[in-house]
């Protein structure tokens, strides 16, 4: 008789014990999935902080290039690769209210380094044909509408 009354507390036990095996079970399967995702998440963050690192240290090499590239006698031998020349004299159009022109200062073409050997003379001669064309309004300093 006693065999038959723990029989039944046993078979209500069985029952409860699977039920908190079976938590435990999906507890652990749980905390290790979050643990693998975070684990991914953190390896990605790693990644990306060594990428901004890398991409800061290309903004700074950039910086340090633009800002020795902006120096002036920077800019002067640049021009001067490129076959530019500095500028004389610039002349100036006022532009009075009633809509005439007046030039201001006489306009003057540059005159090309013959030290340079990348360059060659014929440029002057071009700009000189050009200013043998009889036009001699460049020096006029005169208002055109101020006839006497």
């Amino acid at each position: 008789a006693a065999a038959r009354r723990r029989r039944p507390a046993a078979a209500r036990r069985a029952p409860f014990a699977l039920l908190v095996v079976g938590l435990l079970v999906v507890t652990t399967l749980a905390l290790l999935f979050l643990n693998t995702a975070i684990a991914v998440n953190s390896l990605k963050a790693t990644e990306l902080r060594a990428e901004n690192a890398d991409r800061a240290q290309e903004v700074q090499r950039l910086e340090r290039q633009v800002i020795a590239g902006g120096t002036p006698a920077e800019l002067a031998s640049a021009a001067t690769a490129a076959g530019l020349v500095p500028a004389d004299s610039a002349a100036y159009l006022v532009i009075a209210p009633d809509g005439s022109a007046t030039l201001r200062g006489a306009a003057a073409s540059a005159e090309e380094d013959d030290t340079d050997p990348g360059t060659s003379g014929d440029a002057d001669t071009a700009d000189e044909a050009s200013d043998d064309t009889g036009d001699d309004t460049a020096g006029d300093t005169s208002d055109p509408g101020d006839e006497d």
